[in-house]
């Protein structure tokens, strides 16, 4: 597609793609897809629409410089007289897509999981996300004000997502003082920070429908857009994953939280993590061999590097909240087998299954594990002499002083 540079500066630069209609969608970019000097966000998405579209593109995560932002508004004003603007965007560029609607004079403005400043000085008693990109020199990210605000704006979030609802305290705060702007809450539940990814993620076309209700004054509703996400769940994996992930982290945290929700919610996901839950399920329901053999079926695939720390995580929880040891123990071991030259994690695993009542196997494993490979430094020494201590078990000890340890 032709892309036409409108504006460039050292912090931004402003790209264009008009076909000629009313409607014009000015894009921000977020901080995970920085400009480089070629597209910009949205910018295919948006030619599949079938609508001119604009973009300003940050070159690093900058929260958009004002000074430059004032002189890429005046070109965007020049290319485009007497267009309608909408403005768009997730994160950094939901900040955008309101700190600067009024300025570009939109009629509207989509604005998902958008922060309200990186300024430490403003949101540092409630979040330091992202306050690192903050800088007082260029000035990006100060605070939305009510006189920033225009037309109609939606803000798309996840009440849960605690960073995101205390930004939006604010953000309501700025446009209830606001004579120039309407704002509209529209909630998406189990999305996390990545509010948008549920439709993006979702099949039949639900993503360009985000944009056709934008451009239609009379659906231009929150329940509107609220109906398009509940139609969006049922194929969108942004939405199934997370919620998914919600489900797990409850029953990690609560021994009594009930499990059909996450059961259903498991059947949708293809991936090593929903099928262990599964297995993890089974010996919860008293099915233990079944569940078992679930697991160690997973892990003779690939010693679960298909699994990530995070999930791996959330399904140990999961594991100590319900006591199934043997199955931690297993799981845990894989971990600490599929690295055989990490001291720190072997360690780590030895202490941790100590913790769990398996402490016999720790240390047959690091008997095993030194007969082999001699300790490399006295921090070494003491890591296993501490471990021997902390079991305290005669047996154990005999078995390290035969092997020259103590």
């Amino acid at each position: 597609m032709k892309v036409d540079l409108l504006f460039e500066a050292d912090n931004l630069y402003v790209a264009a793609h008009l076909i000629g209609t009313d409607d014009v969608v000015v894009t921000f970019n977020n901080r995970g897809d920085i400009g480089d000097g070629g597209g910009f966000w949205g910018d295919r998405f948006l030619e599949k629409c079938g609508v001119s579209a604009i973009g300003i593109c940050a070159r690093h995560a900058n929260w958009f410089p004002e000074e430059e932002m004032a002189a890429a508004i005046q070109a965007i004003h020049a290319a485009i007289p007497g267009k309608r603007i909408i403005t768009y965007g997730i994160s950094m560029g939901g900040y955008g897509a309101l700190k600067f609607s009024r300025a570009l004079g939109a009629v509207r403005a989509l604005a998902f999981s958008p922060q309200w400043t990186i300024n430490p000085h403003h949101c540092g008693h409630y979040t330091y996300q992202y306050t690192e990109c903050y800088d007082a020199t260029l000035r990006g990210g100060e605070p939305i004000k009510s006189d920033d605000l225009s037309g109609q704006c939606f803000v798309f979030l996840d009440m849960r997502e605690y960073p995101d609802w205390k930004h939006f305290e604010y953000i309501k705060d700025a446009a209830q003082q606001s004579p120039h702007c309407s704002l509209e809450t529209v909630i998406a539940p189990f999305t996390w920070h990545g509010t948008l990814f549920q439709l993006t993620s979702a099949k039949h076309g639900i993503a360009s429908r985000l944009i056709e209700i934008a451009r239609d004054d009379a659906k231009a509703h929150s329940a509107n857009f609220r109906q398009l996400l509940r139609e969006s769940r049922s194929t969108s994996r942004h939405y199934q994953e997370t919620r998914m992930y919600c489900l797990a982290h409850r029953s990690g945290e609560r021994v009594d939280a009930g499990t059909t929700a996450l059961r259903h919610s498991l059947l949708k996901i293809k991936t090593q993590e929903s099928r262990l839950l599964r297995a993890i399920l089974s010996q919860i329901d008293g099915h233990t061999l079944f569940g078992m053999n679930g697991v160690r079926a997973e892990i003779a695939k690939d010693h679960l590097w298909s699994t990530s720390n995070w999930a791996m995580d959330r399904i140990l929880r999961v594991l100590r909240r319900h006591n199934l040891k043997e199955t931690e123990c297993i799981i845990r071991e894989c971990l600490r087998d599929r690295e055989p030259d990490n001291f720190g994690l072997r360690m780590y695993v030895a202490n941790t299954l100590a913790d769990i009542g398996f402490s016999g196997r720790a240390t047959l494993d690091l008997i095993s594990y030194f007969s082999k490979n001699s300790p490399k430094s006295n921090d070494e020494l003491h890591a296993i002499r501490s471990f021997f201590d902390r079991i305290n078990k005669p047996e154990l000890v005999e078995l390290l002083r035969v092997e020259g340890f103590v």
